[in-house]
């Protein structure tokens, strides 16, 4: 039996409607609250169960801990006695995996070096820029393979020479107002869209995780207000490139999309995009790479993607890490 029907198994007597909020309220809210927000509550016991813990496999490790290993310590101490070598067997398992690791959400920066102690990587250092990923995709859209798109970015900004000066932070299930709020908090360099659209709205979730669309100005607007700190926005939604014309007005660049884009092809174009903007490269550069990696592909769908940029901006001239870093 493998991990995830052993978790189902586990799990499924306890993720009844009236409990399965507060077990996942419990495990998740304080530290992840991302993880929290990005899990549906809807459905039959047995479909919810399997798809939470599929999930939260996706997910997999929070530093030391597996995401699904924290849900099923929580749980554990409503099950009997009969069933506490199992849980406990499980959760050996998976934080087994991760010990090591680093968190999949937040990528923090290397430590700078002691005071009077001199860089070792040469006389220019990294300048830090934080990479915001906002993540919607609500009840009655069509599925998007968020999880996996923020997994494989991840994974390639690691191979990047500058991946301690890329703080790569996901959030999910994103409502309107959580737009104010993590732009706030993070003061990102780079803003990710990672959703449905259309040529005038993007679609987030609402307060009870249905469609909310959000319109092109509104979207406008809000960079307006966060224009000394962002400088690059990414749309990787369908129909896109009109809204990223309007985001220019206020931010150096912008990434649109002339027309509907596949999953594959999105996933893979942002992945090469932040990997070699992790390579200390423009984001022309980064965009033309992003390109050039669905041919390679063989991914039919590498004129989707357009670069927008303000008026008097060079896209060439424009860095978020590396010697000629230039984030704000």
């Amino acid at each position: 039996m493998d991990v995830l029907q052993r978790a189902t198994q586990l799990l499924r007597p306890f993720m009844n409607e009236e409990r399965r909020d507060t077990w996942l309220m419990l495990a998740f809210r304080s530290e992840h609250p991302d993880i929290y927000d990005a899990i549906p509550r809807s459905g039959a016991t047995a479909d919810f169960t399997v798809r939470c813990v599929s999930r939260l496999l996706d997910r997999g490790c929070l530093v030391s801990r597996h995401a699904l290993s924290v849900l099923l310590e929580v749980v554990r101490s409503a099950a009997g006695d009969d069933r506490q070598e199992a849980f406990q067997t499980l959760i050996k398992e998976l934080d087994a995996k991760c010990t090591g690791t680093v968190s999949p959400t937040i990528r923090r920066a290397a430590q700078p070096p002691a005071t009077g102690t001199t860089p070792t990587t040469g006389a220019l250092m990294s300048s830090q820029s934080t990479i915001l990923f906002l993540a919607a995709s609500p009840e009655g859209e069509e599925k998007l393979a968020l999880d996996v798109e923020a997994r494989e970015i991840e994974e390639k900004i690691q191979q990047a020479d500058h991946r301690d000066s890329l703080i790569f932070t996901t959030k999910w299930a994103i409502r309107p107002d959580d737009l104010l709020n993590q732009l706030n908090k993070l003061k990102p360099q780079a803003v990710h869209f990672s959703a449905h659209g259309t040529a005038n709205e993007l679609i987030l979730n609402d307060e009870n995780g249905q469609p909310k669309p959000v319109s092109g100005k509104a979207i406008r607007a809000l960079f307006d207000l966060h224009k000394r700190t962002v400088r690059l926005v990414v749309l990787n939604a369908c129909y896109t490139k009109k809204q990223a014309k309007g985001i220019v007005e206020v931010i150096d660049c912008a990434i649109g999309m002339k027309k509907e884009i596949g999953d594959k092809a999105a996933i893979a174009f942002a992945a090469a995009f932040y990997r070699k903007l992790g390579f200390g490269a423009s984001v022309k550069e980064a965009f033309d790479e992003g390109c050039v990696a669905l041919m390679l592909a063989d991914i039919p769908e590498e004129k989707t993607p357009e670069l927008l940029v303000r008026n008097g901006v060079d896209a060439a001239q424009v860095f978020l890490v590396g010697p000629e870093a230039n984030p704000s």
